[in-house]
């Protein structure tokens, strides 16, 4: 889940040929690219560089009147997540409003939200999805909260590595993951749909790194500095 501009806010942005293509994409066809990524549990989380000052809570049915400020468009998916076997954290702003959120699978799951497909795990991985912050506290280091703690409790449950499916076409969400120590795995789902109501999938296999460019340019940027600029400050 990541926060998106209004259909009205996308048009006056792009433009008449830019117009076309989002309103093909959205009522017409669309077709995406999800690439796996995965992390070994194990590896050293990175560095949140001062103490939180947000509440950490579970998300629960009893916390849905938090998501009111920033996340109200999400409170009927989140109520079907609550209710399976999904594991939702949340961290809490001074007033108790929710400002940042993920969830976690330790099994399967089948996505009628957003994918409309399976999403399958070998044994000893979890899956992680419906990340977000709101857009005031984005460039906190939140990301990294909220995913340190759970990352450190599966481990301790037996499972070895975390994983995440993101749209190739979605480069904030590509780079933030290849910071947080992420891999592609060679596997990728293409998502299509007709109409803005008929969805299909297929899975597929890749030899090679498709994302080696931004390891790159993330290590070549980092190359001079010393350790301590190496910390996460981007969500």
């Amino acid at each position: 889940m990541m926060e998106s501009p209004s259909l009205f806010d996308k048009i006056r942005r792009k433009g008449l040929f830019g117009t076309a293509r989002l309103l093909w994409a959205r009522y017409v066809y669309r077709h995406d690219e999800l690439i796996w990524m995965e992390r070994a549990l194990d590896l050293p989380a990175p560095h949140f560089p001062r103490q939180s000052p947000w509440r950490k809570a579970s998300i629960t049915e009893a916390l849905l009147p938090a998501f009111d400020r920033h996340f109200s468009r999400y409170k009927p998916g989140l109520l079907s997540l609550i209710r399976s076997d999904s594991v939702g954290e949340a961290y809490l702003d001074a007033d108790g409003q929710v400002i940042g959120m993920a969830w976690f699978r330790r099994n399967d799951y089948y996505d009628d939200q957003t994918y409309h497909c399976w999403l399958r795990l070998p044994p000893g991985r979890i899956y992680q999805f419906a990340g977000e912050v709101a857009l005031p506290y984005r460039g906190t280091g939140m990301a990294v909260l909220l995913q340190r703690e759970p990352w450190k409790n599966f481990l301790t449950e037996g499972f070895s590595h975390t994983r995440s499916v993101v749209n190739l076409s979605n480069q904030p969400a590509l780079k933030m993951h290849v910071k947080l120590g992420f891999d592609e795995i060679g596997e990728s789902i293409h998502i299509y749909c007709l109409l803005n109501c008929i969805h299909f999938h297929r899975y597929s296999r890749y030899k090679g790194k498709r994302l080696q460019h931004l390891r790159k340019s993330r290590f070549s940027a980092q190359a001079p500095q010393s350790a301590a600029a190496e910390r996460l400050h981007d969500d």
